[in-house]
């Protein structure tokens, strides 16, 4: 049997307003399960972290060796939840954890609006220019296609590993001003970018590019285009 945890509170400025919930639910939520996966004598756990457990590094791309350094409540609810992983590896050696360290995922079926690609798709459907927030014009961000993500988790879920924590991420970061420039090219829509308003006042890192050669050498993985992941994406939303 394999148990995979996806669940947490997953929204950069949620957590900025209510730390303590994203904590409870990201880190006390990961060892709910880690301590259920015990009992129950689960083969294998699959736990979901985020590349930004690595907060501000001076090396980019950032390899899964990196030191933590968070720097938001929703950074540091997931760093708890990795510090959780790594103690239940170490300490109960029977249990098979992998943890995974995902780039900012897209695809069909997910309403975040306040996430670039979501709200990508809403504008360019009203026809509308695609909304980059004033402060991440020059921001730089990895981004990997649910599909993709998919089938990765399929992969570690079936296989086995030689590691305990994968990066994923295409290794192409891009700013968001030039993501947004991709996505409007990709579905040939005619309407410029447009800049808007950041919605509050949390902390993000200014460039992150993680290192997802690991898990791409391993299993000798290859990525959906960008840009038919884009129509993808706006074919199915």
């Amino acid at each position: 049997d394999v148990v995979i945890h996806f669940a947490g509170k997953p929204l950069v400025a949620d957590c900025d307003l209510a730390p303590f919930d994203a904590i409870k639910a990201n880190g006390l939520g990961t060892a709910a399960v880690l301590e259920a996966a015990r009992y129950a004598k689960v083969k294998k756990s699959i736990i979901i972290e985020t590349d930004k457990v690595y907060g501000y590094q001076e090396v980019v791309p950032t390899p899964e060796t990196a030191i933590f350094n968070p720097g938001s409540p929703y950074e540091f609810s997931k760093v708890v939840a990795a510090s959780v992983c790594d103690f239940y590896r170490k300490h109960y050696r029977e249990m098979d954890i992998i943890s995974v360290r995902p780039v900012n995922v897209f695809g069909a079926g997910d309403y975040s609006f306040t996430r670039i690609v979501p709200a990508a798709i809403r504008n360019i459907k009203n026809g509308k220019g695609v909304p980059v927030q004033e402060h991440a014009v020059n921001i730089a961000r990895d981004f990997i296609y649910v599909r993709d993500v998919a089938e990765m988790m399929y992969i570690l879920a079936t296989r086995d590993t030689k590691h305990s924590v994968y990066n994923f991420s295409t290794n192409q970061s891009m700013s968001i001003w030039t993501l947004a420039e991709r996505i409007t090219k990709a579905l040939d829509h005619d309407v410029e970018p447009i800049i808007v308003k950041k919605p509050g006042n949390y902390p993000e890192i200014p460039f992150q590019s993680i290192d997802g050669s690991r898990f791409i050498e391993e299993f000798s993985f290859e990525f959906t285009d960008f840009e038919q992941a884009i129509r993808e994406t706006y074919n199915e939303s």
